[in-house]
């Protein structure tokens, strides 16, 4: 929990405003917001946000429960405790969070 927990406020590179979900008809949770490229490692964000090459992506880091409803068949996660958004250094599967650029999220948790 003490690893998961520690941000390194020093190593930012965005700032997220006006975040919000929307539900999609398969009981996917949609993740909106709006991403600023900010702080010491902007420039490497904005380089990426730029490139049409870079898929530019976010994780969700948080501890989650996870149950299989059977009658939807699917695995359905609940986040008991969020921590932050991270900046991965590969794109994450959209099953675990995936902000796109500046409006795309997946949460299948």
């Amino acid at each position: 929990l003490e690893r998961i927990s520690l941000v390194l406020e020093e190593k930012y590179a965005h700032h997220l405003r006006k975040v919000y979900t929307r539900e999609l008809p398969d009981g996917t949770t949609l993740i909106l917001g709006e991403v600023k490229p900010f702080g010491p490692y902007k420039d490497c964000l904005e380089e990426s946000l730029a490139s049409p090459f870079i898929n530019t992506a976010f994780s969700l880091r948080s501890l989650c429960t996870e149950s299989f409803n059977r009658e939807e068949n699917r695995i359905d996660r609940i986040i008991k405790h969020f921590v932050t958004f991270d900046a991965p250094k590969v794109p994450v599967q959209a099953d675990v969070c995936v902000i796109v650029h500046t409006l795309a999220v997946y949460l299948n948790r």
